[in-house]
């Protein structure tokens, strides 16, 4: 039998949007619940693909044009998650199925200027950050995974609820973004095991943008940044808000410098050593004796030409006195 409460925490992470400081058209609406378990008479019909779909439609060549209505899309989309973190709600179950388009308006060269609508589905996962409505969702999630994994964060993975916040939403986002510019996603799941998909989620990198990017020139070192910020596996080193993901993208749309910076090389070697900590030990003791014994060689080599010179010496003091 289903949790009587789980259907509740899914209908109100909608509902609450909705009539939470106004409506949002990005966010679809669904009429209020009580602590019944009851399915909803109805709710916003809505017309347009998936956007993965949407994506796939406009496959060919990622002109700059094509690139500039991609980014600007994914602006709307980071809008109105965060019309739901400024409600208290955080999706938690983020992916382009999630994700409705219309294919009204959406030529990217279009003179009109007007782009497609987005509408965020699916707040069954929704956690509700206001402390009086916490508890209906917490009971249902401890020690539970929840989401779908290929846009699962760490501390998602982890079930880590204390960790979740809007930065998980964030996370889901980057990686959204990097298969809407890649056209693959970060990590290739489809045939590691679950504890092997666990692992990668939280110890490995994705791969470059500029690597995995089909049909494609090099994408712009800014954008790997950005995604790259996003997708960080610490919570604390990604952007702290989706508003802040947006306003980098807008950046970079108006060729402004934007905020995010690359990891430094001391913060990539130490989360390397910390991936790979039996492999760099077994290295560093390697090399440790391999240095040892190169001090070794050298120094007999160092001792040997001394006692070599001294030799010299001697047999030269020793030629005189036999002279004399």
């Amino acid at each position: 039998m289903r949790h009587p409460l789980r259907p509740l925490a899914a209908l109100l992470g909608a509902s609450l949007i909705a009539s939470c400081g106004g409506d949002s058209e990005s966010v679809v609406s669904v009429p209020a619940v009580s602590f019944v378990e009851v399915t909803p008479a109805s709710v916003e019909l809505v017309l347009g693909d998936t956007l993965d779909r949407f994506v796939r439609k406009r496959s060919g060549p990622l002109t700059g044009a094509e690139l500039s209505f991609r980014l600007r899309l994914f602006r709307q989309i980071c809008d109105a998650v965060h019309y739901a973190h400024q409600r208290g709600v955080i999706h938690r179950d983020l992916k382009p199925p999630n994700i409705m388009i219309s294919d009204e308006n959406s030529d990217p060269e279009s003179a009109s200027g007007l782009g497609p609508t987005v509408k965020i589905l699916d707040f069954g996962l929704a956690r509700i950050t206001d402390p009086d409505m916490q508890a209906a969702t917490m009971m249902t999630e401890v020690g539970v995974i929840r989401g779908t994994l290929a846009y699962m964060s760490p501390e998602q993975t982890r079930s880590d609820l204390d960790a979740v916040d809007v930065r998980t939403d964030v996370y889901a986002l980057g990686m959204i973004l990097y298969e809407m510019l890649a056209g693959v996603r970060a990590y290739d799941l489809t045939t590691t095991t679950l504890v092997d998909a666990l692992r990668i989620i939280c110890e490995e990198p994705p791969r470059p943008l500029h690597v995995a990017s089909v049909g494609s020139g090099p994408l712009d070192r800014d954008l790997e940044t950005i995604v790259g910020k996003a997708l960080e596996k610490d919570p604390e080193r990604r952007y702290s808000t989706v508003a802040e993901l947006a306003d980098d993208i807008e950046r970079y749309l108006d060729d402004r410098p934007i905020l995010a910076r690359p990891p430094s090389a001391a913060y990539r070697t130490r989360k390397f050593v910390q991936r790979h900590r039996t492999g760099v030990a077994a290295a560093a003791i390697v090399l440790v004796a391999i240095l040892a014994g190169i001090v070794g060689v050298v120094s007999g080599l160092v001792r040997a030409r001394a006692a070599e010179a001294q030799a010299r010496r001697d047999a030269a003091t020793a030629s005189k006195v036999a002279v004399f």
